[in-house]
Order: C-alpha cells, then sequence, then structure tokens
C-alpha cells in the first residue's frame, strides 16, 4: 500500500470496476503509471475490484 500511496496521482477519483486510465500510445508515461497506482489504491482502500485499461 505504501508504494501505491507514492506512485499514485492526488487528483481524479478512480472508479470501480473497468476503469480507462489513457491511451496505450501513452503507457510509458508517469502519468499513466501514476493513474494505475489511484485505481488500485482507491480499490483496495474500498475493498472493491477494479480493472484500469488503456485505449488502444
Amino acid at each position: 500500500m505504501d508504494a501505491l500511496k507514492r506512485l499514485a496521482a492526488t487528483s481524479g477519483t478512480p472508479g470501480v470496476g473497468p476503469t480507462a486510465v489513457g491511451s496505450i500510445k501513452d503507457i510509458d508515461s508517469t502519468d499513466t503509471l501514476k493513474a494505475i497506482a489511484a485505481a488500485y489504491l482507491s480499490a483496495f482502500k474500498q475493498n472493491a475490484k477494479t480493472y484500469p485499461y488503456l485505449v488502444g
């Protein structure tokens, strides 16, 4: 959890279930990693399931 907290984006509210977090062309972007980390962090805190994905 600590690693996710350090990586997670501070803005936006990640959703539960399938969640688009960016474009496949931005797979190497730091912002994409932050969005994925934020989605998982939020889900773990809520005891929910999330499926962050990149749009192709």
